[in-house]
């Protein structure tokens, strides 16, 4: 995928994104409000018709109140003996109670003393041969403590069977505070839905249904539904306080979100075409960007085939057309360096060629050194050859191409050849002791690494001039270390002396090798980092102590020290 691609793929996303989001955010904000608002108008039409619906239900109980306590009523029911005009007084009585309240569907009045139901209906006034447990409203009644509260039954006694709410209160002689019967009064059930609930219901928005504190369903649009047990959700309940039922509402959300379907659709359609315009408009910009990239990029692609005079265009001074400008320039600079490298290479040949022609061979010098030994020899010569000896083994060493690293007893022999040299200049005016550990000179270590150490001793520890010097070499096993020891008894150093050997970075002509004590430090920290470790011990007038800690490396076949690697 090329960059223009991607940017265009960086547009499409940007304006997508930010798109669906936006239209997202708007479209579900403006749905809970209108699920919020419309809830708001549900409760206030839903709480007028529960005021109602309490006003109807106060009516129905301040009459049931008023029948049972009327005198007339009481003494036509302690002077019934299945008389027949006597109950169709009752029920007389009781249907100019009913035409009071349109609402009332029936009025039954239980005759305990002849077990008797006188009811208000014009056509039949009275039921005989019943018994109290065949009524469903005396058998609710029974357990009854408050008379406040409705309940919901199924009406039998009438000539059709129906749901009602019904009030029920005692026929009490106030006389002799006998129960001589009950009262009760019927709501029809349909006549409650038709009249708070149906009203509710204009739209398939959101449907209502009354709950008793039993949790049974006693008024819905569903007769199947009645009596049934509510689970108790809902999206919106209110409370008849009179009755101490539910009106429970559950409110449609899709019907009521769909009046913005259409602002959806139309939030969908913009999203689209935004988008399609943000790839058009994307493609003109890419396509002016692209192609100052695009003339970078094949300049690269020239310079890199080896055309080095290739330089990018540059056609403004924004951040592409700095990067052609740092190509180029990198371009030029890359260009000199060749030359000047082709120019070096050039002269490198010519000098090591015109070199060649003067140079003596290290094996011409060997075997003439060699021959004058061998001379002084058979002349009796036995000191001049010994040093003669040491001299060219010496010379070897420094001279050797056969790496860095050598083994332990190849750089000891190295020091005692040297140590032999400089006894002989300095007519024996110090002597140095070996303690060796035997166990260890097959262990390698970095080519010089001790040598450096003595001659330094040699030069700036020790006063020639006064006798009794001494110097000291020890190697030895420390834990899983490697411990290289020189002291000497010397003339000794301040802090600052041995800080200035640590920073200096300058060998002298004078001595055998440039190999200096920082370059020993640096070795040390090349190959075991932090695994290795020199340290300078001295005080002014009590000579110096230095201490070479490295991990024990021993030789395996031609494999070479490694950095940090610790070979066993």
């Amino acid at each position: 995928m090329n960059f223009r691609i991607k940017l265009i793929l960086i547009f499409f996303l940007v304006i997508a994104i930010t798109s669906i989001a936006a239209s997202s955010i708007y479209y579900y904000n403006s749905v809970n409000i209108i699920e919020e608002n419309y809830k708001n108008l549900v409760r206030e039409n839903v709480s007028n018709e529960v005021e109602q619906f309490d006003e109807m239900m106060k009516g129905i109980y301040y009459t049931v109140l008023e029948i049972s306590l009327d005198e007339q009523l009481v003494n036509l029911i302690k002077n019934s003996d299945q008389d027949e005009e006597t109950l169709l007084n009752i029920s007389l009585l009781l249907h100019e109670y009913q035409l009071q309240n349109e609402k009332i569907d029936s009025i039954y009045v239980y005759l305990k003393n002849i077990d008797y139901v006188a009811k208000s209906e014009e056509y039949k006034a009275a039921k005989s041969e019943i018994s109290a447990r065949d009524i469903q409203w005396l058998q609710a009644i029974q357990d009854r403590t408050m008379t406040i509260y409705p309940v919901f039954l199924l009406d039998t006694i009438g000539a059709v069977p129906k749901r009602t709410i019904s009030y029920s209160v005692p026929i009490i002689d106030k006389e002799s505070g006998d129960i001589l019967g009950e009262v009760c009064v019927n709501v029809d059930e349909r006549v409650v839905f038709y009249t708070y609930l149906e009203t509710l219901r204009r739209t398939d928005e959101y449907s209502t249904e009354i709950i008793d504190e039993n949790n049974r369903v006693i008024s819905a649009e569903d007769i199947n539904h009645l009596n049934e047990i509510e689970n108790g959700q809902a999206d919106l309940i209110l409370y008849s306080s009179f009755t101490n039922y539910r009106f429970a509402s559950d409110i449609n959300s899709a019907e009521v979100t769909a009046t913005i379907a259409d602002i959806r659709n139309k939030m969908i359609l913009t999203a689209i075409i935004a988008v399609i315009s943000a790839v058009f408009i994307g493609g003109m910009l890419t396509n002016k960007m692209y192609s100052r990239i695009y003339n970078l990029k094949l300049a690269m692609e020239h310079f890199s085939n080896g055309e080095l005079s290739t330089r990018a265009k540059v056609k403004s001074y924004d951040e592409i057309g700095e990067l052609s400008v740092g190509f180029n320039s990198m371009a030029g600079r890359v260009e000199d360096l060749i030359e000047e490298l082709v120019s070096e290479r050039y002269l490198k040949e010519k000098a090591e060629l015109e070199a060649l022609e003067y140079q003596i061979t290290p094996h011409f010098m060997y075997n003439t050194l060699n021959s004058i030994r061998f001379a002084a020899f058979l002349k009796g010569e036995k000191e001049t050859s010994e040093l003669l000896y040491a001299f060219i083994n010496l010379l070897q060493s420094s001279i050797s191409k056969k790496g860095e690293i050598i083994s332990l007893q190849d750089e000891l022999t190295l020091v005692k050849n040297y140590v032999l040299l400089q006894q002989f200049r300095h007519k024996d005016n110090f002597e140095v002791e070996y303690h060796i550990d035997e166990s260890v000179l097959n262990c390698v270590v970095p080519r010089l690494i001790l040598q450096p150490l003595v001659e330094n001793a040699i030069f700036h520890g020790l006063d020639i001039k006064a006798g009794k010097n001494k110097i000291s070499i020890t190697i030895e096993k420390n834990e899983d270390r490697l411990q290289l020891v020189v002291e000497d008894n010397g003339i000794g150093m301040t802090r600052e002396e041995v800080e200035n050997i640590f920073n200096s970075q300058k060998g002298e002509k004078e001595k055998f090798n440039r190999i200096g004590i920082p370059n020993i430090k640096q070795r040390i920290k090349l190959y075991y980092e932090d695994m290795g470790d020199m340290i300078y011990e001295s005080e002014k007038g009590k000579g110096v102590k230095v201490k070479i800690l490295i991990p024990i490396t021993v030789s395996i076949g031609s494999k070479s020290l490694e950095k940090g690697v610790k070979y066993e």
